[in-house]
C-alpha cells in the first residue's frame, strides 16, 4: 500500500503525541512529502501512520493512514 498526495499541500509523518498536539516535528525515518505532492510507502507492516500539513497543522489539517 502507498499514499499519494497531490495538490498544494505537504504531508509530514509525525508521532502520535505530535499529531495530537497539531505539531510539525518529523518522525525520525518517517515520510516527508513536499508541497505539491508525492508518494509515500510502500507500507508493509500493519499499524497507524500519523501525518500533518506543516503550514496548516495548527488549523487541524492532519490525517492518518491505517495499514491492516
Amino acid at each position: 500500500m502507498s499514499f499519494e498526495l497531490a495538490g498544494n499541500h505537504n504531508a509530514r509523518e509525525v508521532d502520535q503525541a505530535t499529531y495530537d498536539a497539531k505539531g510539525t516535528v518529523a518522525l525520525e525515518g518517517g515520510f516527508d512529502l513536499p508541497l505539491g505532492g508525492g508518494v509515500a510507502g510502500p507500507f508493509d507492516e500493519a499499524g497507524m501512520h500519523y501525518f500533518v500539513c506543516t503550514p496548516h497543522a495548527g488549523l487541524g489539517m492532519v490525517g492518518t493512514i491505517t495499514v491492516e
